[in-house]
């Protein structure tokens, strides 16, 4: 039988700095920008900071969100705000390893 190796960890990107973000605006819009790799703490301070209603799941660091990055927010609207998922790179390592039969 071939032997078995153990996966390769999921990249991981460093968290970025906050004050590395732009945010592109005009009046009450603004382009969305690229949460993915910010922590909760980060991305909260950054929204805070621009008035973005937020909304937030989980923990770690931000996988996903809606809108898209690089999308046009318009603070001013009534139900406007972005959704962020976060996710502990660690474990999304342990689930894809015991998913591919890694295991311990």
């Amino acid at each position: 039988p071939p032997e078995r190796r153990a996966p390769l960890p999921l990249p991981r990107r460093a968290p970025r700095a906050a004050g590395e973000l732009e945010i592109a605006r005009a009046g009450s819009r603004l382009f969305v920008p690229d949460f993915r790799g910010y922590s909760l703490a980060q991305v909260r301070q950054i929204t805070a900071s621009q008035g973005i209603p937020l909304e937030t799941q989980g923990s770690g660091l931000a996988i996903e969100q809606h809108p898209a990055p690089g999308d046009i927010l318009d603070a001013d609207e009534r139900h406007a705000r972005v959704f962020v998922r976060f996710a502990d790179p660690r474990a999304q390592a342990a689930s894809a390893s015991t998913r591919d039969g890694g295991g311990l």
